[in-house]
């Protein structure tokens, strides 16, 4: 499965095949698209991260409608599938938000009875990234354990412990297979979480930093831990101290993380969480939790987030449908007449709805990291979330003219005017 051109070549950035991550799930992703031709690329990636919070919500639906009155079921779906750290990454999706998504949807069909849909779920849910296994297997362990604890019945013990082994041995194995098959010249386990040396980069004032940023501007994600953490104590039900504490080793490596990323749980790095958010919904089906604790806690997410960031609310709207397809075509019109523009280069804007029409060194993220010459022409988008390092190519480049493309919020910088523009 090979990436589009933009991400082959032997720089400092590689994004080969499964070096980086191994997400199996695109192989059915890109075959049910192959299905779907008349869909442009973008459009489908968006459909399918559209998904994601829609199966969380049902994964809530379900246990809340058999075990509660509708409409709190419906409410409380809702609100989890909007819970804060799905709502921060609407500007900036990755695939691995499938994975609590997925997870949920296991052990909610599970607990309905529903098991052979449920293990579907939860292929897929190991399908999405090497690490889903460790993910998943976390929370099985702790539960099999709890509940072997508590005295609850054999089988159902036997049964978490064993789902939880493969799930732990599986991402073991893809490991393995990774840095046998796919190794990848640095280790991004050093690069993104150890550090180079071990613990070389961590310092008191840079932990208790990061510490006080994950109890404010990152209030979305630790305040509902808080939340269900103080309910186990309060109700003295480990059950559902399970969720929260499954994620605790998480938060503790982005603590530490050698990378800022992780290290203030930027984006999607906070997704393992939605785990413990929808918790008692999972508490709940083990008649362990009480039948508003999921919409408190969930409710308690949003209200974090927008208190400290509204940006992915300002957004959202009714989408411009007629732009489906419009923009691909005028982007791959203008591309296509690239000789007459001598260097080109795009933002992520522009990569991420064309990317079969560009190389590395057509790419403004690699401007600087690669030591590439400076463009003649740049075709971006004002505003994009990458604008700052863009305006950075442009005026170190001297392009002061500026053109837009027709019908698009596409721009075209460049030194002296180009003929598309005059």
């Amino acid at each position: 499965m090979l990436a589009p051109p933009i991400l082959h070549r032997g720089s400092s950035i590689v994004l080969e095949t499964f070096s980086i991550h191994f997400h199996p799930i695109f192989y059915l992703t890109s075959a049910l698209h192959l299905a779907l031709p008349f869909v442009p690329a973008a459009a489908y990636y968006s459909f399918v991260q559209a998904l994601f919070p829609g199966l969380l919500g049902l994964s809530v639906f379900i246990v809340g409608a058999r075990s509660t009155n509708l409409a709190l079921a419906v409410i409380a779906a809702l609100a989890t599938a909007f819970c804060g750290p799905f709502l921060v990454n609407i500007g900036l999706p990755h695939i691995e938000l499938a994975i609590p998504s997925l997870f949920l949807l296991f052990l909610a069909l599970r607990s309905v009875g529903h098991r052979i849909g449920s293990f579907i779920a939860l292929g897929l849910c190991l399908s999405v990234r090497e690490d889903a296994g460790l993910h998943a297997g976390a929370v099985l362990t702790l539960l099999a354990a709890t509940q072997w604890a508590l005295g609850e019945s054999r089988e159902t013990v036997r049964e978490n412990a064993v789902i939880a082994i493969i799930c732990l041995a599986y991402s073991f194995s893809v490991l393995a297979f990774q840095h046998v098959f796919y190794p990848a010249p640095v280790s991004s386990l050093s690069r993104v979480y150890l550090g180079n040396p071990i613990g070389s980069h961590l310092s008191w004032p840079l932990v208790l930093y990061r510490a006080t940023r994950f109890l404010t501007t990152r209030a979305y994600v630790t305040w509902p831990l808080i939340l269900l953490l103080a309910a186990a104590v309060w109700k003295r039900n480990i059950i559902l101290a399970v969720g929260p504490l499954s994620v605790l080793p998480w938060m503790l490596m982005s603590l530490l993380a050698a990378s800022s990323g992780p290290g203030d749980l930027n984006g999607y790095y906070s997704f393992p969480v939605i785990i413990a958010i929808a918790w008692p919904t999972i508490a709940f089906a083990m008649n362990r939790a009480p039948r508003m604790l999921q919409l408190w806690t969930s409710v308690l997410s949003i209200v974090f987030l927008v208190s400290v960031d509204n940006s992915p609310l300002r957004g959202l709207g009714i989408p411009n449908l007629g732009a489906i397809g419009t923009y691909e075509t005028a982007l791959r019109s203008v591309i296509s007449r690239r000789g007459e523009f001598g260097r080109l280069m795009v933002d992520d804007a522009v990569a991420s709805l064309v990317p079969e029409y560009l190389i590395t060194d057509e790419w403004t993220n690699q401007w600087l990291v690669d030591r590439i010459p400076n463009p003649d022409v740049v075709l971006y988008k004002y505003g994009a979330w990458d604008s700052a390092n863009t305006m950075r190519v442009i005026q170190a480049s001297g392009l002061t003219q500026r053109c837009r493309i027709d019908n698009t919020p596409f721009l075209i910088a460049s030194r002296e005017g180009t003929s598309y523009c005059r």
